[in-house]
């Protein structure tokens, strides 16, 4: 494993006028952090339900200077959608089927050798993949 794959609960802490420190502490650890392309939708798909305003102003030009440069967004290629078929197969099987935007995270993350560093360990907890909560410090497989 070479780094994590920063989750969208992770990456948009730092929108927030007083984002948790230890998230922001560790975000400025990572050379470039990397995103998921389904992350770039989650927070580019809650931008576009708020109306009209300042709040979404601001998100659209932070989503833009990000984009812009200040993170690595990793697509869903040929090898992610293969991880994930591999990764859908063995939760369904196992009765424990992933929400499907989790999984294509935790795929893009498999197929990059990245772990996935989200507040939401359960979502992603028991697929090989190492885990890592930066709010409260907690890694997990």
């Amino acid at each position: 494993m070479t780094g994590y794959l920063a989750d969208t609960n992770v990456i948009s802490e730092l929108a927030k006028s007083s984002p948790h420190r230890a998230v922001t502490d560790w975000l400025e650890e990572q050379d470039v952090p990397r995103v998921a392309s389904v992350t770039v939708f989650e927070l580019a798909a809650g931008i576009e339900r708020l109306p009209a305003g300042r709040r979404r102003r601001f998100l659209d030009e932070w989503l833009a200077v990000l984009l812009a440069g200040a993170v690595d967004v990793l697509p869903f290629d040929a090898a992610a959608a293969l991880a994930g078929a591999r990764l859908d197969g063995d939760a369904r099987r196992r009765g424990k089927p992933i929400p499907e935007r989790d999984l294509l995270v935790l795929a893009t993350a498999k197929a990059h050798e990245l772990g996935v560093a989200t507040r939401d360990l359960g979502h992603f907890r028991g697929h090989g993949v190492p885990l890592y909560d930066p709010f409260s410090g907690t890694h997990a497989l």
